[in-house]
């Protein structure tokens, strides 16, 4: 799955969809914002007060973020960045 998707709807039908091309300074800083948000959670009391299962999760999900620049192109770690656990979207927009 692309994550550099445009997609053009009307009246409820998809009529065009397009890609687009991003930068390694694109990718940095998009990966850059999302782990700067997860940061807190990283402290120890925060970190604490998760559930393991959440505690694995957070941890796979930062790494999974650092890793994405080991891609060959800018577009394929674009690509890669990994979607946000949804409770960790739900604390983060609290």
């Amino acid at each position: 799955m692309t994550r550099r998707m445009n997609q053009i709807w009307r009246d409820g039908v998809l009529v065009e969809t397009t890609t687009f091309d991003v930068t390694w300074e694109e990718v940095r800083n998009e990966r850059m914002q999302y782990l700067k948000q997860s940061d807190a959670l990283m402290l120890v009391d925060r970190f604490n007060s998760l559930t393991s299962e959440q505690q694995n999760e957070l941890t796979l999900y930062r790494q999974a973020l650092r890793d994405v620049t080991n891609q060959e192109t800018a577009n394929e770690a674009y690509d890669a960045i990994p979607d946000m656990p949804e409770w960790l979207n739900n604390i983060l927009s609290k």
